[in-house]
């Protein structure tokens, strides 16, 4: 195993050794894994941000598309608008029925007409709606999977060594959660827009034609929002954990395909499959519990709807009856409100979805969020003019962060002098591919220095200290629990 180092900057000379193992920068060699516990639980040093509502960060992401947002608002209004005014079509007609032929024909035309308008109208306002909010959310989803790869790759390397921050878990927060997050731009944001809309024109219409009913049956909504609160606090805590279990599956699916050679010397196809049978087992319960929850909430939404039909007719009727109210002005109430309830009942629908979208925006600005404590992003730290290739280490003790547990290095000290040929041996798991680590500042020492030169690695600039060396690493071997 060679690796050769090379370290001129600028006019400086050029030196070189070979070490017989291997680490990334100018120096080329062949890197035996050190055995990192990978398996094991990391303390929770990540310094990660707390758990806070994403929704003005969201926001503020999606600043540069705001004038498309507000655009897709109003397209969104108008699309709310569209039932109530229907309802009024509707009553307004069924009145028509009533009058004389002349008068019948003259208000059936009228209301015909009133129709059409609206058809045109909604076939340009509902597209216009969900093509604007789709670009803003497509807009945020480039930008959001943009920043969190960017933060990835400049996270220290021991962060990697944790489980839950393995490449298949990574690969899903990148795909799955900014596509969640969309929802809460694109699909939710333009329903919501779109309820307040059809409530405030209901209500308007409704109070209008008959105060004293309007209010009667106003008093049954209330009942519809209480309902779509309480199951979103029951899908919150369904949807974290459905997500942890997609990440695990994703992460034994790109361990088996990324290392399927060795799954397969070892015929370990059918475990593989088992593991990966068992990971998709245990998401499928959760979804199958989520489905229970959100089919009961969306199936009380529509038992209020229905119990707001049967109220509305039978207060109507007596007010009719008692000479309170009319026929018109009762079928009036009647459609605008019953079909303001019909969107809010869609509240229900939309619950799962937005609280994944929340966790999933959670989980992503707590990525951003992170500062790495070896970032190779930092322009901090000195360079040096010239570099001769000295390295020193003294005094080095290190444990990896995944085995707090074994010492890697204790009191280590080495010498290799600029322009030798150096050769470590020992047996797997010894720390001779730690030695490279610690030098290209994979990792930070517990205690003691590392010497570039006579000078502290931990001051130098670490995209420069990478830049002098170059590592050549053998592929690490697949191993599964």
């Amino acid at each position: 195993m060679k690796r050769s180092i090379s370290g001129s900057v600028g006019n400086s000379s050029g030196h070189s050794f070979t070490l017989p193992f291997g680490l990334p920068g100018t120096i080329e060699l062949s890197q035996e894994n050190d055995t990192h516990g990978e398996n094991h639980t990391e303390p929770n040093t990540d310094g990660e941000a707390p758990m806070k509502s994403p929704m003005v960060r969201l926001a503020h992401l999606n600043k540069p598309e705001i004038h498309i947002l507000l655009l897709g608002s109003l397209a969104a209004a108008v699309h709310g608008v569209l039932l109530p005014v229907f309802g009024l079509i509707i009553s307004s007609a069924i009145k028509a029925f009533n009058q004389p032929p002349d008068k019948l024909r003259t208000d059936t035309s009228f209301w015909g007409v009133i129709c059409v308008v609206l058809g045109i109208i909604s076939i340009i306002s509902i597209p216009a709606e969900y093509s604007l909010f789709g670009i803003a959310g497509g807009k945020l989803v480039e930008r959001i999977r943009a920043l969190s790869f960017r933060s990835i790759v400049h996270q220290e390397v021991a962060w990697f060594d944790d489980p839950k921050n393995s490449s298949g878990a990574l690969g899903a927060r990148l795909s799955i959660d900014a596509s969640n997050v969309r929802r809460l731009v694109g699909d939710n944001l333009s329903l919501i827009i779109q309820i307040i809309s059809t409530l405030i024109t209901g209500l308007v219409i409704a109070l209008i034609a008959d105060w004293k009913l309007a209010l009667i049956i106003l008093c049954v909504i209330p009942l519809v929002g209480i309902q779509s609160y309480v199951q979103v606090k029951f899908l919150k805590g369904f949807s974290q954990d459905a997500k942890m279990m997609y990440e695990d599956a994703s992460q034994v699916a790109t361990d088996a395909i990324s290392s399927i050679r060795t799954v397969a010397s070892f015929c370990s196809e059918k475990r593989i499959t088992r593991i990966y049978d068992q990971k998709c087992e245990a998401s499928m319960n959760q979804g199958f519990r989520t489905g229970i929850v959100g089919g009961i909430g969306f199936g009380f939404s529509f038992m209020m709807l229905y119990l707001t039909y049967g109220l509305c007719f039978y207060v109507g009727g007596q007010f009719v009856r008692h000479g309170k109210s009319n026929f018109g002005d009762v079928f009036e109430v009647f459609f605008a409100l019953v079909l303001a309830t019909m969107g809010v009942s869609q509240t229900s629908a939309m619950a799962s979805d937005s609280s994944k979208a929340k966790s999933s925006a959670i989980s992503i600005f707590s990525l951003l969020d992170r500062k790495s404590e070896i970032d190779s992003s930092c322009n901090e730290g000195l360079t040096l003019d010239e570099v001769k290739g000295n390295i020193d280490f003294r005094h080095v003790s290190f444990k990896y962060p995944t085995r707090p547990d074994v010492p890697i290095f204790s009191d280590f000290t080495l010498h290799i002098p600029s322009g030798k040929t150096v050769a470590i041996v020992g047996e797997s798991g010894s720390g001779k591919s730690t030695v490279i680590s610690m030098l290209e500042r994979f990792y930070n020492p517990d205690s003691g220095t590392i010497l570039l030169d006579g000078v502290e690695i931990n001051s130098l600039n670490v995209n420069w200290l990478r830049g002098q060396t170059g590592l050549a690493g053998e592929p690490r071997a697949y191993t599964v629990q």
